[in-house]
Order: structure tokens, then sequence, then C-alpha cells
């Protein structure tokens, strides 16, 4: 179990801390500063049609009480204020690039706590588009303050003064927006979530309907800090969220036409709803070393420099499907079905560095004459090398070893560990190349707009891999595939305006082979004679062979893993004015089938052991053996072997139920309450493949248990030989505070409980393929 703070589920951990003492002062403070700004003013908030907060427009106030005009920037959040203005009648002009101009008249100065306007800004059609590609007008609703109407129109008039003589343009936006998608799990905000209070950068997200803009600008708050909008749309429908986008593109050279909107969703460059359109993007990136810098030669002659290629592209096309759903005619204009489609591929050269050491000619031979210690205290001093099979275990005579006396199968395992290729006995053998890596990623989705209340999407993606790990002599390489399969299906039904299923359906499959050079075509191990070591055509190669001195000779295992993941979810969202609530659940198959030989060839270490004289507690005397000298002799000083039937299906189920309530206590507090169940099921074996140990108290005696078996010492064991637990109940609390309607900064904090299931894998590694 796991417990962690979390801002609310499915977000980062963040909390705001610190000093209370400011916030005492402020507290302190604030009346004084109110009083200080008793004079009359005109302040409001500029918004776009749809009803995202506008920055840095320019707002201009004119009066001929004033002795000269008064120029402010609209803030981050759309805000703008003229304070200590006289009694009388004024003229606004707001001004912005990309938007038409605005102008009001006889806008009267008031008193602080007047309501303050709402300017719509309507942005300007692009030169040349018709005006028939204008979409239809969709009047602004005035955010309402206690007591005022609510009503479609232009900016509402401040209290105690005339309606405004030249009234807001209608606003052009995108035709009317779908409800927004409701969360699947109850680490997210209800997607109905009032728009957000102003002061955070944004306005109401589009798809929030009437139930949204009727709220007041700083009546709302969610939990999770933002607003969600139909899954359609996604988050283009949030206008910080576009211009940051568009800013993006921008700077890497992209026409703000060339990026793929999602239908319906307002397209700040052209001025109306984006079209259902083919796009198309095409890349290529190939990077080589041949101005690399050549690697450092420690010997001093000259090493090659490891090739790498870097060579990667792709396409992607995408636009309309070319046929309607039946009920298309039903949804709403800019609801269009669409299709996408995707291939990036990867060529690369990895680069490959080995220095180590192997056996020079004279030692190959059995001649060690020449050969010195290396290293410890003996450094520098010759070898001497005993001869085992001698009654005395007296050595052989110059260390030299007989040819007659070399073991068969050690010299045919010679011809697998090269030569030197550098001067000297250490380090004497160096290996720079570029490793092969290849991959081909497939992915496709069809997004359907069945019908106006119903939205459903399908994907399948595929991965193709190759990849080759080298090992420290060449001809030894492991050839690893992989092939990544997910398939997925999924919508949104809405019952009513606010009643929202969300469901999905997913599947993934991962099968992952590793074989290497011999594997299924020479058997080098059953022609040398190595007795004992599995005959499977996919365990074909040469054995692992460990020294103290030199290079181990290794070779890779095969291994053939397939794992699969079958997913179902739905959640159902209740939108209220007070309390959102959502109830969903999960259910999940995994199958995991594994074959393994890890040791299939065996392993044999050689240590010098064999050859060195021993002292009467048969420990090895100093200056005396040598590792080379035993492989050549064919004595090793250990040996082990594991192959058999090491194929294993691994199986289990998880379930989760949720519930979450979003509660809106008060206008600048939002709280989440939820609860979370999970099960976890330990995995099975499909033919009972497994054991464990019974161990009795102290540990003083064992016994052997299978799947389902009684134990001598801890009675019945489960099939799975885990014992499951059944009662994971994770809640979850968070809250989200605004000190004030006008305040930027929200403090939020949550805390949730998570378990986690890593350790079963790791569990079942050790329980399968025992020996």
């Amino acid at each position: 179990m796991e417990s962690a703070k979390d801002s609310s589920p499915g977000r980062e951990p963040r909390m705001c801390t610190g000093s209370f003492a400011p916030l005492l002062w402020f507290a302190l403070l604030a009346p004084v500063a109110a009083g200080a700004g008793d004079g009359l003013r005109i302040e409001g908030r500029i918004v776009d049609a749809r009803g995202g907060a506008v920055p840095g427009a320019t707002v201009r106030l004119t009066s001929k009480a004033l002795a000269e005009p008064l120029t402010a920037l609209s803030e981050p959040n759309g805000a703008f204020v003229f304070t200590n203005l006289p009694a009388g009648s004024f003229r606004l002009d707001v001004q912005l690039v990309g938007f038409k101009n605005l102008t009001l008249e006889q806008i009267a100065s008031a008193p602080p706590r007047a309501r303050p306007l709402v300017l719509v800004l309507t942005r300007k059609i692009r030169e040349g588009a018709s005006s028939d590609a204008s979409p239809p007008t969709i009047p602004q609703r005035v955010a309402n303050q206690p007591g005022a109407p609510d009503r479609p129109g232009a900016a509402a008039p401040v209290a105690g003064q005339r309606t405004a003589k030249a009234a807001t343009p209608p606003a052009v936006g995108p035709p009317r927006a779908r409800k927004p998608a409701a969360p699947q799990e109850p680490r997210a905000a209800p997607a109905d979530a009032p728009e957000r209070p102003a002061g955070d950068g944004q306005g109401a997200a589009a798809g929030q309907g009437a139930a949204a803009t009727r709220g007041d600008f700083s009546d709302t708050l969610v939990i999770s800090g933002n607003t969600t909008a139909s899954i359609e749309a996604g988050d283009w429908n949030d206008a910080n969220f576009r211009e940051r986008v568009m800013e993006i593109a921008s700077r890497m050279g992209m026409a703000a036409g060339s990026i793929l909107l999602p239908p319906g969703v307002y397209d700040p460059a052209a001025g109306r709803s984006a079209q259902p359109r083919w796009n198309a993007v095409v890349f290529l990136n190939y990077r080589n070393s041949a101005l690399n810098a050549r690697p450092y030669s420690i010997s001093g002659r000259p090493i090659s420099k490891p090739l790498q290629i870097q060579n990667n592209f792709g396409i992607t096309l995408g636009g309309p499907l070319p046929f309607r759903t039946a009920n298309s005619a039903k949804a709403s204009k800019g609801q269009t079905s669409q299709w996408f489609i995707s291939y990036e591929g990867s060529r690369n050269r990895n680069p490959f560095d080995i220095l180590t050491t192997v056996p020079t000619p004279l030692e190959r031979s059995g001649d060690f004459s020449e050969t010195v210690f290396r290293a410890g205290p003996l450094a520098g001093n010759y070898v001497s090398i005993i001869d085992p099979m001698s009654a005395d275990r007296s050595p052989f005579p110059g260390a030299r070893i007989p040819a007659s006396r070399i073991d068969s199968i050690s010299a045919g395992l010679l011809r697998f560990i090269p030569l030197p290729n550098l001067p000297g006995s250490v380090q004497n053998f160096t290996m720079q190349r570029g490793l092969i890596q290849r991959a081909d990623v497939f992915t496709g989705q069809i997004n359907l707009q069945l019908s106006r209340r119903h939205s459903s999407y399908a994907n399948y993606g595929l991965r193709n891999g190759d990849a080759v790990t080298s090992q420290v002599f060449p001809g030894l390489d492991t050839d690893r595939s992989s092939r990544l399969q997910n398939a997925g299906l999924g919508g949104v039904f809405r019952f009513k305006p606010k009643l929202i299923l969300n469901y999905r359906i997913n599947f993934n499959r991962v099968r992952a082979l590793s074989s290497n050079p011999f594997a299924y075509k020479d058997d080098v191990a059953g022609k040398l004679g190595i007795a004992g070591v599995s005959r499977e055509p996919i365990s074909y190669g040469v054995p692992n062979l460990l020294f103290t001195n030199y290079g181990a000779l290794q070779l890779g295992s095969p291994a053939l893993n397939r794992y699969q993941v079958f997913t179902t979810a739905a959640g159902l969202s209740k939108v209220g004015k007070k309390h959102s609530i959502t109830l969903g659940g999960d259910w999940s198959r995994s199958q995991r089938n594994t074959f393994s030989d890890p040791n299939a060839r065996g392993t044999f270490d050689f240590t010098g052991f064999e050859t060195s004289a021993k002292d009467p507690d048969g420990f090895p005397i100093a200056r005396t053996g040598y590792d080379l000298a035993d492989f050549l002799l064919g004595l090793p000083y250990s040996a082990s072997r594991r192959f058999g039937s090491n194929n294993t299906y691994l199986r289990n189920m998880n379930y989760s139920a949720y519930v979450q309530d979003n509660w809106k206590l008060r206008p600048n507090l939002t709280l989440t309450l939820g609860l979370r169940y999970e099960y976890i099921q330990p995995f099975h074996e499909k033919y009972d493949r497994l054991v464990t140990l019974d161990l009795a108290a102290g540990f003083t005696a064992a016994a052997q248990v299978f799947p389902g078996q009684f134990g001598p010492y801890s009675g019945a064991f489960p099939r799975s030989l885990v014992r499951d637990d059944r009662n994971n109940l994770a809640p979850r609390v968070a809250f989200a505070l605004k000190p004030s309607a006008k305040s930027s900064t929200v403090f939020r904090a949550g805390y949730a409980w998570f378990y986690n299931p890593a350790a079963y894998p790791y569990i079942y590694s050790l329980l399968r393929g025992q020996p």
C-alpha cells in the first residue's frame, strides 16, 4: 500500500505552504485598501466569442470630463479598470490585432461595487474568405450577478446608467458545441464542471452549454483547476490552450492552417469553425557519425570510429470519412466523422565499443612460459602450471602443456575466441561496430459521430521492432524481435444533457523473441560432444565460458514471451449544481505465456584451481595455476546447467469500482470525495506448474508444496500459492480553495491511497520453473 498527497486524483501532488503572517496582514489591510479607492470607476472583462479571456487588448477611455484620454491594457484574465473618475458619460474603444474594433458610448462611471462590464470581441474574418463560410451567430449571455438579467446581448450596463447606444456586435463563433464528456476515473473533475473563475486566464470551456454560461465568472471552481470540453474537441476549446499551440506552431515554421483541428472547433486563425479537411505531414531525420571524433586509443594504435546512424521518417494522413453514418444527418453541424492513419519508421545503428583481454597465440597453444600474473601481490611473476594427472602433482616442464594433453572440446571452442588485434597481453582486443535497430509503427483511428448524443472511436496500433545485442566476442550476437499490438473501442453517450456515459474496451498484446545465430542451425555443443545439455533446436549454440583473466565467452539465452491484456471500463456521471457524482469500474484479464531456458547449453567456470599446487589443507598455493590452462585441459572449477519444461502460462483478473463526488461547497471552495475498491487476483498457472516451500516455525524444516495442496506446516495452499488481499479500499480526498473572487491564487491539496501490484510478476518469476 502506498499513500500520496495529490491535488486531485490523477494529478501531480502539489500543496501551497508558507507562513500565515502575510495572509493575516492581507486580511487586516484589505478593508483599508478598499476604502482608498471609493471613487467612481469603470471596470470590466474582455472575452472572445467562446467566453475565453482576451489579454493584451488596448482599452481607451475618452470623455469631455477628462483632460486627456486614458488607456489601459487588459490583464491575463481579460480584466481592466479605470479608477478615480469624475461623474459623467464616457466612451470606450477596444482594439486588438485579429479582432474587430469595439466601441461603446454613454458609459457612466459607477461606485466600486457596481457590476463590471463584460465585453465580447469578434475575430476578423480572414482576407479573401467568403462570407458564406462564416458560422452562424451565437448570442453571448452576460455573466449574471445576483439580480442581473439573463439575456443575450452586448455588455451589461453599469448600475445607474442608461443602456449603451452602440451595443456589442454579435459574437462570431462556432456552431452549437456538444456537451462535454464525463470523467472515467475518480481522479478527475466532472467533465460538465462549470467554467473557470475570472482571474485564472481562461474563460468557460466550449461545450458547457447554457448551464455553464449562466454562472458567475467568479462563482465557479473545480477541484482539478481546469474545465474539460467535449471528447471530440478536446482542449482545443480552451482559448489559452489554442494560443499556446499556435505560438509553438509558429516557432516551428508551421502555418496555422496546417494544424488539424477537431471538427466543430473554433479556428482562431480562420475566424470560423474548423471544417473537416484532408491533412498530411511527412518528415525525415537523418544523422551520421562520419564527422564524429575518433575514440581515444590507450595503446596509441589508431582505432576505427564506431558507426552511428539515426534515420527516422514517417507520414501522417487524416481527414473526413468518405461516407456518412446512418444518423449523421441528425448530428449538429461540424461533428463530422474523421479518420487518421500514420506510419513512423526508424533504421538506426547504435555504437558499440568493447576493450577486453584474449589469449595470445602462445597461450592458445598451451605455452605459458611467457605468461605472468597481471594483478595482485604476485603481479609480474611467471606462472607455474601443475599437471593434475601426475602422481606427485609436479609442474609441466617449461610451463608448456603438450598438444596431446589439450582437450578436443576446448580446442573446438577456441575458434569462438578471437585472436588479439592490439599489442600486448592485456586489453589486447577491441571491437567497434554499429548495432542495427529497426522499428516500424502503424497507427490508425476513426472518430464516428453516430448521432447528436452518441460519439465513438475505434483505433488500432502495431509496432514491429528488431534489435541486435552484441556480446564481448564477434559472431555471438543476440537477435531480439518484438511485436506490439493495441486495439481500442470507446465512446460517449449522453442520456440527458447532464447524465453522461463513458465506455471503453482495450486489447493489448506483446510478443518478444530472443534468439542467437546458432538457433535451429548449428548444434555446436552436440558436434563437440558436450554431454548433458539441451538438444532443443532453439537452444543450439556454444556453452558459456567464464575466465578469471580473460573476457567471457557468452551467448544469449533463447526466450519467447507473449503477454496480452483485455480491459473493459465504464463510468456514469451525473452533473449537478452543487454535486457532480461519478460512478464507474473496470475489469481486466491478463495472460502471460513464457518460454525460457536460461542455462540450456551449460555454464563452465575456469579459475586455475585444477592446475594449482595444494597445501595440506587442499588450498591453492600462490604462483601456481592458471585459468586458461584449466580450460585447455578440460577441467572446469564448476559447471551448471538448467533446461527442461520451462513453459509457463500465468493467468489473473483484476476488478475495481469507484465513486466520486465533486461537491461545490461554496463559490470559492470545491471538495472532491472519492472511494475506490480494487481486487488484484494473484496469478495462477494454467497447468499448475508452480512450486513453493512450506516452512516450519523457526525455519527448522521445509517441504515442497504445489498449487492447491496441503502443506505439513501451514495447511492448505491456494492454486496461486499466494493468498489474495480483498480489502483494498482506497480513499481520495482533495480540495481547491480560492481566497477571493479576484485572486489569481488557488490553494489545492489532496490525499489518496494507491495499491501497487508490481510485486506479483516478480514473485511468480521465482515460483515458476523451479528445478
